[in-house]
């Protein structure tokens, strides 16, 4: 279970203020890319809130700001938590990160395509960010598009942001050389059991010819 933020007074005040500022930002059903940035450190470009070392996107961001702090303390001792590393260290500092809301778009894989560009961009500018996706480690100055999302981060989209996002689902059996053409997902979901929760969910799909060896479930992002 993640410690409540610090045991210091002080730095518990300053992160209260920060989750209670950043509520504010918050909107219903609406995805957001945010940053994050350490006062302690100058900025590349000159902002007085400091430098930006963190990308990332929520479809919620209160409570993302609010695990951010919560979990901190405890990730930052598992080797690969670089941004919770950064936020301990700022905590150590005397000071606290600041969120800022950069961008917001209206569905799921917008939200990923908006995080990417971002990170690139940051990148290119002279920020040294934690982010750990290979794609937004500044390997390509080309914006993205839905297209390029890798599919690692698709497969754990629910049904209903699959959807909205038009993604679509074919189950392919190169067994009995059959494939279905895209799946319709909402009354797909409906006849499984268990009912799927995720994209992912759907590898369990099986071909009517019953093999199995050949079966296997493709994504397409139009």
């Amino acid at each position: 279970m993640g410690q409540r933020y610090h045991p210091n007074r002080d730095i518990r005040r300053r992160v209260q203020e920060e989750i209670a500022r950043t509520r504010e930002m918050a909107r219903k059903d609406e995805w957001v890319t945010y940053i994050m940035r350490d006062p302690t450190e100058r900025d590349p470009l000159g902002s007085a809130d400091g430098a930006i070392f963190y990308v990332g996107q929520t479809r919620d961001f209160p409570s993302r700001v609010v695990r951010r702090f919560s979990y901190a303390e405890e990730y930052a001792r598992r080797p690969r938590k670089l941004t919770d590393k950064r936020v301990v260290q700022i905590w150590r500092k005397g000071s606290c990160p600041r969120f800022e809301v950069v961008e917001r778009v209206a569905t799921h894989l917008q939200s990923l395509v908006s995080e990417t560009n971002h990170a690139n961009r940051l990148i290119a500018q002279g920020y040294r960010l934690t982010n750990q996706w290979k794609e937004h480690r500044g390997a390509t100055t080309m914006e993205v598009t839905r297209t390029d999302v890798p599919p690692d981060r698709i497969w754990p989209f629910t049904i209903a942001d699959a959807v909205a996002d038009e993604i679509t689902v074919e189950l392919v059996c190169t067994e009995c050389e059959v494939a279905t053409g895209p799946l319709d997902l909402l009354a797909l979901s409906e006849a499984m059991e268990p009912k799927p929760k995720t994209l992912a969910d759907l590898k369990r799909l099986t071909c009517r010819c019953g093999k199995t060896g050949g079966r296997y479930v493709k994504l397409s992002v139009p």
